[in-house]
């Protein structure tokens, strides 16, 4: 019986998994033991849903098992398809060169078609690319494969998908709610759920740092119902941001309503990866309504190292809210630590080119330095931030501070006034205040 499973798994598993329908190859898998799971194809099948569930330590250990049954057909489809994941891997572990090699060698062992992996393997290079500094030969490369694209969906959404990215890290907004909505309606067109669901999310967060918070809203409700189907990263950084939008909207019925849901759904999932998130989404909320004494004990635990995995394109990022705590209690020791942490998670930023998180900092430094009293260094540093947010449009993040920030930013009118995005900026600010 577990041998004629076991063939079904691996005669099947990439029609499935081409129609991104990697739920479904999960489903499949349970039906094996661990010590069942004795064919590379196999394992390399149970990689794509726990790398979908962000269980990377449990994709290292199967590549690991796939490397040793795979050491004599290292010329074949399955040693690309090793590749391919090894290289996914190490980017999510900030490795981009390590994550080039192999995706390297991945280009030269699978098939010459357009497919999943074909399609994982050309965003990931993008997305290399962008947080190495070459975002214009992403770019390039993503619009030409799109121009040579035969029409196969699941290919063209994850070439779709590597534009938003992209321009996600450059602060791009405008340009990635375009790419984001191509993905949702491909998706939509073709029947791919899970691809759709992701579009949806993509879009949605586009909209929500661009302050377009109802049509963002509206995703993102379509996102939280899609939760158990979506790679679980999104799923809970969009139920966090819905969090954050409606309390910026000053709904905080919902905002609450939302949080619980974010929090029953991060309990069952039971890692802590995701617990992490949830309570980070939580404390933030707290921050804003000034509820402080929970926060700050939640803050003087947070000792989470930034890495680029915790950044990427994420709305809740704990280190971040961390800093938001700490800025909102704002005694010396607290401003002293704020500054800290904000000096070392833009080391990480800068290196890996990641404007957005740049962008959301240069607003926290311009915070910390009115809490400081410094108001010359601060209207310095909020030319700086204005500089970072304008070519894409980029709000959200003083709306967050509206009541600190609208002062010294409705003082720079004389030099800002002409400006579409200052006006635009002062009025999201003047609204959010009411």
């Amino acid at each position: 019986k577990v041998a004629e499973v076991s063939k079904i798994i691996i005669r099947n598993r990439l029609s499935e998994l081409y129609k991104d329908n990697w739920y479904v190859v999960e489903r499949w898998l349970r039906k094996l033991s661990p010590s069942e799971m004795n064919e590379p194809s196999l394992l390399l099948s149970a990689c794509w849903p726990a790398y979908e569930n962000i269980q990377f330590e449990l994709v290292g250990s199967l590549l690991q098992q796939a490397e040793l049954l795979l050491k004599n057909n290292q010329e074949s489809a399955l040693y690309g398809e090793w590749n391919l994941i090894s290289g996914l891997l190490q980017f999510w572990s900030g490795n981009c060169d390590q994550a080039m090699t192999h995706f390297e060698q991945a280009k030269v062992l699978l098939p010459k078609e357009e497919n999943l992996f074909t399609g994982m393997l050309n965003l990931h290079i993008a997305m290399a690319r962008t947080v190495s500094g070459k975002i214009e030969l992403a770019i390039k490369e993503l619009k030409q494969q799109i121009q040579q694209s035969k029409g196969n969906a699941v290919y063209e959404t994850r070439l779709y998908s590597g534009l938003y990215y992209t321009n996600m890290f450059a602060g791009n907004l405008a340009q990635a709610k375009r790419n984001g909505n191509k993905v949702k309606t491909i998706g939509a067109k073709n029947d791919l759920h899970y691809t759709h669901a992701m579009g949806v999310c993509q879009e949605a967060m586009a909209c929500f740092c661009a302050n377009q918070l109802e049509d963002a809203i509206g995703l993102l409700k379509i996102a939280e119902q899609k939760r158990f189907i979506l790679h679980k990263g999104t799923a809970i950084d969009a139920m966090a941001a819905k969090v954050i939008a409606y309390e910026i909207q000053n709904q905080p019925k919902e905002a609450d309503a939302t949080l619980k849901t974010l929090k029953a759904f991060t309990t069952e999932l039971n890692q802590d990866a995701y617990t992490i998130v949830s309570s980070s989404c939580e404390m933030r909320l707290l921050s804003m309504r000034n509820k402080l004494e929970k926060a700050m004990e939640w803050q003087s635990l947070m000792e989470q190292t930034p890495i680029f995995a915790s950044l990427f394109i994420w709305i809740e990022v704990p280190r971040l809210t961390q800093v938001r705590v700490l800025l909102r209690e704002s005694s010396e020791k607290s401003l002293d630590k704020a500054a800290m942490i904000l000096a070392e998670v833009d080391e990480i930023a800068k290196h890996y080119c990641l404007i957005n998180h740049q962008i959301e900092m240069a607003v926290l430094k311009v915070v910390l330095l009115i809490k400081r009293g410094m108001l010359t260094e601060a209207a310095k540093a909020l030319d700086t931030a204005l500089q970072l947010s304008e070519p894409g449009h980029w709000i959200m993040p003083y709306l967050e501070w509206k009541s600190e920030l609208y002062p010294l930013i409705a003082e720079v009118g004389s030099d800002k006034g002409g400006s579409y995005f200052y006006k635009l900026l002062l009025k999201s600010l003047n609204k959010a205040i009411g």
